[in-house]
């Protein structure tokens, strides 16, 4: 992890701190462009599950490192948990999907209860073997 600063903010009535969605991304992927990242990762969940991300989040204004205060995507804690737990469970069920099916010896074969894998009968394999003996 970088030493990049998460912009924050307090908001008093709520009592709830806010943080930069963009600044947590850079932190956590430690991406090139997390801006870039951001945009992509709304379009993708908006595509594939029909959810906007930037409901769940707020646009507040934060001070930048020039001084100046732009709107910026923030989240609460309850929100960036959310961003990110739907964001890596897809990447968990994409891995998993891409995982390579075990390999099974012979399309009849089965494992057995000792976990070797055992022919299953078959009357045509059977009649085979006897024609080549």
């Amino acid at each position: 992890m970088t030493n990049t600063p998460i912009h924050r903010h307090f908001d008093e009535a709520t009592e709830t701190w806010y943080f930069s969605i963009v600044d947590v991304i850079a932190v956590l992927s430690e991406s090139v462009n997390p801006r870039d990242y951001w945009f992509r990762m709304k379009v993708r969940v908006k595509v594939e599950d029909g959810l906007e991300l930037s409901t769940i989040c707020r646009q507040l204004k934060l001070k930048s490192s020039d001084g100046k205060k732009y709107a910026t995507d923030c989240a609460n804690v309850e929100g960036l948990l959310g961003i990110f737990q739907s964001a890596f469970s897809r990447i968990r069920q994409r891995l998993l999907n891409c995982s390579p099916e075990p390999k099974q010896l012979h399309p009849t074969s089965r494992p057995s209860s000792k976990g070797i894998l055992r022919r299953k009968y078959s009357p045509a394999r059977s009649a085979l073997m006897r024609e080549r003996s």
